[in-house]
């Protein structure tokens, strides 16, 4: 194991921090709760350059996925904004979404309606969903506070008590899939940034993206309009962003057959069969091997020796390395 580096980071004056609640699908939560960032807006920078490192933020998600009817209306995520500015990633199909670094804490999710009467921003107020239209919002230190204990949050014990953060270099061969984080002056690879121990507490979890290597003409035909449709590639985007946190994707199948390992993102719309097949168990990359349409309910043999070929490329340079 690597040397282990020290950083001090200094509670910001509460005068001076904001609080702010973000709106995302409980979902798309998860994901950035196991990778260390928040996103929001779609992925748009402006917002998320109001955020400020030291601000406190919690998300609120109103449904389970996105998109969907099935409603939650509870907080899903608390935690601390990291140093660093936005950063930019390539999820595929022309999707480049602003990310912003999380330190997310230990905690649960707690329904609004109980709570409801106690918060400022909702207090006595009929129509109290109309602030989460505009996808993040400043609410007052007390509200961030009554959020905090409803999901069992503490704040103090990860600013005050247990300032020395304490992160451990991964392995040499893993490279960095985001810019640097800056805390408090010192540089540390951004995927680091979840590996965070208070003293002897590991808190949160030791992830982060893996970046993508698209093999052959994979990213020129996911964003070929003729290949793949735009609704087809928005999904695909957020699936391979799933993979990348470590995580499966929603539908999904082995493709062993054409490598061990290899997995097929199954994507069925009314517009088509769309299929991605990657392989995630490398450290340094998710390869990417072939995008196509699906044409019958098998998958052709020409798509399968595309995807083998591929593979076997993968395998070989690394071999080298």
């Amino acid at each position: 194991m690597g040397a282990t580096l020290l950083f001090i980071v200094p509670e910001p004056m509460s005068a001076m921090r904001r609080n702010w609640i973000a709106v995302v699908s409980a979902e798309h939560v998860r994901i950035g709760r196991a990778a260390g960032f928040m996103q929001v807006c779609h992925g748009k920078a402006a917002r998320l350059r109001r955020i400020k490192p030291g601000d406190r933020v919690a998300y609120y998600s109103p449904t389970v996925e996105f998109g969907s009817k099935n409603k939650l209306q509870a907080f899903t995520a608390i935690g601390f904004v990291l140093g660093g500015d936005p950063y930019q990633v390539d999820m595929g199909g022309g999707f480049q979404p602003y990310r912003r670094g999380v330190y997310w804490l230990p905690a649960e999710e707690a329904p609004i309606r109980p709570i409801l009467g106690m918060l400022e921003f909702s207090a006595e107020k009929q129509n109290w969903g109309y602030q989460f239209r505009f996808g993040v919002f400043v609410i007052s230190e007390h509200d961030m506070n009554v959020i905090a204990a409803a999901m069992g949050a503490d704040f103090a014990l990860s600013m005050t008590d247990r300032q020395t953060k304490q992160v451990v270099n991964p392995p040499n061969d893993r490279p960095s899939a985001q810019p640097p984080l800056s805390l408090d002056g010192g540089q540390v690879d951004s995927y680091l940034a979840p590996c965070i121990k208070y003293d002897t507490l590991l808190l949160g979890r030791c992830m982060s993206e893996k970046p993508i290597d698209w093999r052959g003409s994979s990213l020129r035909d996911i964003k070929d309009d003729d290949i793949f449709t735009p609704n087809a590639r928005k999904e695909a985007g957020h699936q391979l962003s799933q993979v990348q946190a470590g995580l499966e994707p929603d539908d999904w199948k082995p493709f062993d057959v054409v490598g061990a390992g290899t997995k097929e993102i199954r994507i069925n719309l009314d517009d088509g069969w769309f299929r991605v097949m990657y392989v995630a168990k490398f450290p340094e990359a998710v390869y990417v091997l072939h995008c196509f349409k699906k044409k019958t309910s098998s998958t052709s043999k020409h798509d399968k020796d595309i995807t083998a070929a591929r593979y076997k490329s993968v395998i070989q340079e690394r071999s080298k390395q």
